[in-house]
């Protein structure tokens, strides 16, 4: 699992505090409460503590810090470590400017990030949440958000509360529980429990189990039964209003959604995905990637060429091309970019520009 940061572009502009943002290697979590969510992922391992009230994202080669919490968002990104915290209030992976709430109608595929209305459209041939061997589906959810990316793996997890950011190289499980959720990522595998007043993540690079339960849900992956395969071009959304039931087959991907229950098959094409509370579109293309998330449109853009998603029954890997990979939160919008060149985030409600280069790096960093 490696990060590459560009030790020569790491700028960390905020409007409002202008300046160059060091972060030592040492990462102590003794002052964590138990309120509190932080990530920490490293080439090495990952944890993550949640926190309704604040989450920091801590990101190095050597290891990753993510803490997001309902009331603040920074993110800092040294050639050491990035830190990311967003807030309802300044800046939200959440596309309302209070909360983000994606909810699925059980009786039409339809996201709402606000609690007003937000289609879903899933392909790149207009499939409205429309699970097909051929789309990407991203999986949504009124609780809990998930969102898989990777040049290992990166899984982000967003919900009205709460909001998660994993990576891993090979399987992920998820395990949530509206009373506690803890997460542990080891060489062999990794346990998602989830708590709205606790989280812990532990990751690391060969499997990640995940397991989500407002009530009971659990996910079983397992590279002979539920493997996760995400080809160059394929990714899936699974949107439900309450419980989500994530089956990854060797061959293909089940998304069960539990108030009806529903299917979702993976396969290798592409799909657009539309969401936001004006809209939200996901495009996979073969130039860029793109993700905005907004209060007024959410669009993601994923190419074969810059970001290629590949999940196969042993390694969750995400290949970013030669590009540029820009991030923009604003509580108006939000776009991401992602490319082996280069990787901007800003975050706008304070607007912090952050660069990271991997390639004139040349991954040159310490395991």
């Amino acid at each position: 699992m490696d990060v590459a940061m560009s030790t020569i572009e790491m700028d960390v502009v905020m409007s409002t505090i202008e300046k160059d943002v060091s972060v030592h290697d040492d990462i102590h979590l003794d002052s964590v409460h138990d309120n509190e969510m932080y990530v920490v992922m490293n080439t090495n391992e990952i944890y993550v503590v949640m926190n309704t009230i604040e989450m920091d994202v801590v990101m190095n080669t050597n290891e990753m810090y993510v803490v997001m919490s309902t009331i603040e968002m920074y993110v800092v990104m040294n050639t050491n470590e990035m830190y990311v915290v967003m807030n309802t209030n300044e800046m939200y992976v959440i596309m309302n400017t209070n909360e983000m709430y994606v909810v699925m109608n059980t009786n039409e595929m339809y996201v709402i990030m606000n609690t007003n209305e937000m289609d879903v459209v899933m392909s790149t041939i207009e499939m409205d949440v429309i699970m097909n061997t051929i789309e990407m589906y991203v999986v949504m959810n009124t609780i809990e958000m998930y969102v898989v990316m990777n040049t290992i793996e990166m899984y982000v997890v967003m919900n009205t509360i709460e909001m998660y950011v994993v990576m891993n190289t090979n399987e992920m499980y998820v395990i949530m529980n509206t009373n506690e959720m803890d997460v542990v990522m080891n060489t062999n595998e990794m346990d998602v429990i989830m708590n709205t007043n606790e989280m812990d993540v532990v990751m690391n690079t060969n499997e990640m189990y995940v397991i989500m339960n407002t009530n009971e849900m659990d996910v079983i992956m397992n590279t002979n039964e539920m493997d996760v395969i995400m080809n160059t071009i394929e990714m899936y959304v699974v949107m439900n209003t309450i419980e989500m039931y994530v089956v990854m087959n060797t061959i293909e991907m089940y998304v069960v959604m539990n108030t009806i229950e529903m299917d979702v098959v993976m396969s290798t094409i592409e799909m657009d995905v539309v969401m936001n509370t004006i809209e939200m579109d996901v495009i996979m293309n073969t130039n860029e990637m793109d993700v905005v998330m907004s209060t007024i449109e959410m669009d993601v853009v994923m190419n074969t060429n810059e970001m290629d998603v590949v999940m196969n029954t042993n390694e969750m890997d995400v290949v970013m091309n030669t590009n540029e990979m820009d991030v923009v939160m604003n509580t108006n919008e939000m776009e991401v970019v992602m490319n082996t060149n280069e990787m901007y985030v800003i975050m706008n409600t304070i607007e912090m520009y952050i660069v990271m280069n991997t390639i004139r790096d040349g991954c040159r960093h310490e395991h």
